[in-house]
């Protein structure tokens, strides 16, 4: 599972997106399989995730990098399926969507 954000995406949804994250998946053996790509931040910027890339790149076929949201979802085969927006205001739907990425997924 990728959790993709730009430097223009706002730090309460990245903070509440990893923090789901974190709620769903808290192993290691399961951290280590969730990829957060961090898009556009300068080379001196932090991450709280060690296993962040810094991607300063737009990345082909994925349409939500236009709208500066924090979004979810799976590469399998070279391709990117299952992409989801969590927002706090729909924790719920969140909440769906991660147990059924860990149910297929993990």
């Amino acid at each position: 599972m990728v959790c993709y954000y730009s430097s223009l995406t706002c730090g309460a949804c990245v903070n509440f997106a990893i923090s789901k994250i974190d709620e769903f998946f808290p192993s290691p053996e399961e951290q280590s399989r969730i990829y957060f790509v961090a898009c556009n931040f300068n080379e001196k910027a932090e991450f709280q995730k060690k296993n962040t890339i810094r991607w300063n790149k737009k990345i082909d076929g994925l349409a939500i990098e236009e709208s500066n949201n924090v979004c979810y979802f799976i590469v399998q085969n070279n391709s990117i399926s299952r992409i989801f927006i969590p927002e706090e205001k729909f924790e719920n739907y969140t909440n769906t969507y991660l147990k059924e990425i860990k149910k297929k997924y993990f």
